[in-house]
């Protein structure tokens, strides 16, 4: 098993204001998809040009972990699924950050709240891991619900939803129950 290359691990709370928060390149005016809410209730992320959306069980602080590499995936890795047992909801998917600034903010944070990293300029693949979803309590307040994103620079991930969230999946088609 080769090491794992060199990264920039960054722990980092964010509030999740409407079940949602995003990692946004800082400079670049981002393109919301019309379907911004939407993919976030089916499939709990959605991209648009220079920003992806986040979806979340709480409308409160979450516990991010945000893996920066400092090199691009390897190829034979890249096609490869990463291990998801522990995880309850994966996707991969791509973010532009042309400025080398990013920001990792609720929908309504204000500027100086909102966490910023300076990167190398460029695209990057991204995977999002879920985890403890189904752990909050009936008031959405107390869980071990968290949050692990892996960027990968110029590694170009086909879009996808890797594995599905079992409440997802029963939102989505509850015949599956």
């Amino acid at each position: 098993m080769a090491d794992a290359p060199d990264k920039i691990t960054h722990s980092i709370m964010v509030f999740a204001e409407n079940f949602q928060f995003q990692l946004q390149d800082q400079i670049e005016d981002c393109d919301y998809p019309e379907d911004w809410n939407d993919s976030l209730l089916s499939q709990l992320y959605v991209g648009g040009r220079g920003i992806v959306g986040i979806g979340t069980v709480r409308d409160l602080d979450i516990e991010l972990t945000l893996e920066v590499y400092a090199a691009p995936m390897d190829e034979k890795d890249m096609n490869e699924d990463p291990e998801v047992g522990e995880f309850d909801h994966v996707v991969q998917c791509n973010i532009e950050v042309p400025s080398g600034k990013l920001l990792v903010t609720g929908s309504t944070t204000e500027y100086d709240d909102t966490y910023k990293l300076e990167i190398p300029a460029g695209q990057y693949g991204m995977r999002i891991f879920w985890s403890g979803l189904d752990t909050l309590d009936e008031l959405g307040f107390e869980g071990d619900d968290k949050y692990l994103i892996q960027l990968y620079p110029e590694t170009p991930f086909e879009e996808r939803i890797i594995k599905t969230w079992r409440q997802l999946a029963l939102q989505l088609n509850p015949q599956n129950n």
